[in-house]
This record gives structure tokens, sequence and C-alpha cells, in this order.
């Protein structure tokens, strides 16, 4: 694939096989990585290879406006997730589109001519999963959206499986995180990873499946949508010391009705359960990467408690937090 960026000044880029050892803490165990650098900031792009998938992990340290376009003549079928603030991006035959923190969509383009914008002094990561459509062949006969997107791929026409994107639930981002942080070698790993793959996927398809049906959904805004965001962004950054829904509601600029109801609707879970799930996969984090005792990341995450830290957590993981310090 021919791959170039511009940015605002003839700034020379440097390409690095292998991951610069500065950014070895975003690591994917068993992926190939390649690594960008110049004025502009710094780039990683990690690949884990599949049977019919490649796993995508790329990070983006941005320290001035910057401008990407990659171009090349084979098709891509693509699940991606982005995390960070918004990212303009422009497809060629499905035009300018745009992802809020947290969303994804699945798109096929029948050649590759893409242009996305970053603005400076931003750091962000994307998720993707490139598909083969016979992969996704098995799944089209219980979702009407796959299946029309997959005619789309038979006609060569670009498309994205629905108009709007759609935000991930908690669930879908253990998923992710569970294939970055794996422990898993050589076979096992792609046992591991292809199960989670296909997990993640029945996810995806069951929520892009309940959005669009839209049966007792609240009519939301764009300006509800970006209220019912901040509420999560504030819910997430807070999250060791959280506040009531109404309070949540008036710090959102929104009704406290409308922000319950629109946050299980986006999100896929009420506002406390996601929290909890939220505060879990920040505690699985903290273990692993971190050497702070169990009792001290339970208590910094709002669990007064060391018993209800180790309980709630080995009902979501299986096992007790202190099976995964390092």
């Amino acid at each position: 694939m021919e791959f170039s960026i511009q940015t605002k000044g003839p700034d020379e880029v440097f390409i690095t096989d292998g991951l610069p050892p500065e950014l070895s803490f975003y690591e994917m165990k068993g992926a190939e990585a390649l690594g960008a650098f110049g004025a502009f900031g710094r780039m990683s792009f990690q690949q884990i290879k599949g049977d019919g998938f490649a796993v995508w992990y790329s990070n983006y340290f941005i320290d001035r406006d910057t401008s990407f376009t990659a171009g090349a003549d084979q098709p891509v079928l693509e699940l991606h997730f982005i995390f960070s603030r918004p990212v303009e991006y422009f497809l060629e035959g499905i035009g300018k589109s745009e992802l809020l923190n947290g969303q994804f969509n699945i798109t096929y383009t029948p050649y590759i001519l893409n242009k996305v914008f970053l603005a400076g002094g931003t750091q962000f990561y994307t998720f993707d999963i490139h598909f083969e459509a016979t992969f996704l062949e098995k799944f089209a006969a219980s979702s009407p959206e796959l299946s029309s997107l997959l005619e789309d791929v038979v006609t060569h026409t670009p498309a994205n499986i629905t108009k709007d994107a759609h935000f991930a639930t908690g669930e879908m981002i253990s998923l992710i995180n569970s294939m970055l942080k794996n422990k898993y070698h050589g076979i096992y790993r792609e046992f591991f990873i292809e199960s989670q793959v296909v997990l993640l996927l029945l996810q995806v398809l069951e929520k892009i499946n309940a959005d669009e049906a839209g049966s007792g959904m609240l009519k939301l805004t764009a300006s509800d949508v970006e209220r019912i965001v901040a509420a999560r962004d504030y819910l997430i950054l807070h999250m060791d010391n959280p506040v009531s829904v109404i309070k949540l509601a008036r710090i959102a600029g929104i009704n406290d009705f409308k922000l319950k109801k629109g946050f299980k609707q986006l999100f896929g879970n009420t506002i406390f359960r996601y929290l909890e799930e939220a505060r879990l996969e920040k505690a699985m984090f903290l273990l692993r990467e971190t050497d702070r005792p169990v009792a001290d990341i339970g208590y910094f995450l709002g669990y007064m408690y060391p018993t209800h830290f180790s309980a709630v957590f080995k009902k979501k993981f299986g096992y007790p937090p202190g099976y995964f310090k390092k």
C-alpha cells in the first residue's frame, strides 16, 4: 500500500520497522509493528493477522495540524473504532464522515483513497478489524444491515453499514482491551484473537440492529447526543468520586430522565453499570501495568472495602484481582 503523510509544512517523515522504544507501553502482543515520526508528532501501527481478518491497533500523538492520505488499488471491508476527541475523515465514494469518541461503523470501499484530518495537540488511538467478505458471510443471515453491505461489496459500491455511526458498549471495549493485552502465544493466541473478534462482531451487529430498529427509543437531537457524551466523559474522568445522576445531568446541561434513557440508548447500559464496567477495566489495566497494591487500586477507583472490590472484580473476570498482578 502506498502511504503518505502531509503536514502544513514541508516536514520530512521517517518510517521505522517495529514499535519505537518510547511507544513500547502501547505494545499489542504478537503484532507486526510500524512506526512513523516527524515534526507532526509520532504514530505507531500494529497488526495481527488471522484467518479471514486482520486486527489493527494504531496510536497517534499529534503535535501540529496534520492530514494523512492513503491510496491503494485494493478493497477494504473494515470495522473501525475511534477513541479520542472527534475525528473527521474523507473516504472516496462515501464522502466526509466524523466519528465521536467511542463510536464505530463498518465501511466498504473497492479501493483506498482516504484522507484524515487531525488537530495538533491531540492523542488518540483507533482499533480496526479488516475482514474478508467470506468471513462475514456466515453472519449475514441474522443481520439485514450486514447482508445489505455485502451486496454492496458484490457490486463494488462504496458504503457504510449504516448512515450514522454507533457508540461502543462497555462489553465491546472490554473485548478490545482483552485483545490489546492478550498474554497468549502461538496457536493459542490465534484461537484467542479469533474468538474475541467473533464475539466483538456479534455485539457490534446486535447493537447496530437495535439502534436501527429504534423501537421505543428517544428522539435525540445532535445537541442531546453531545450532552450525553459529555456526561459519559465526565463520569469516566471522575470515576473515583462519581456524582449522582441528577448532578451529572446538571453538569451536562440535560434533564435526568433524558440522560438516563438516552445514556442506555447510546451506550447499551445504565449509567451505573457503565461506570462499574469502566472502573473494573481501569482496575485490570492498573493491575497489569503498575506495581500498585491491590487494595490501593480498589480504593483509588472508589471501592471503600477491598472485599467488595475483589468480589465485583472476580464476578466480571473470573479471578480475584491478585491473579493479574505482574
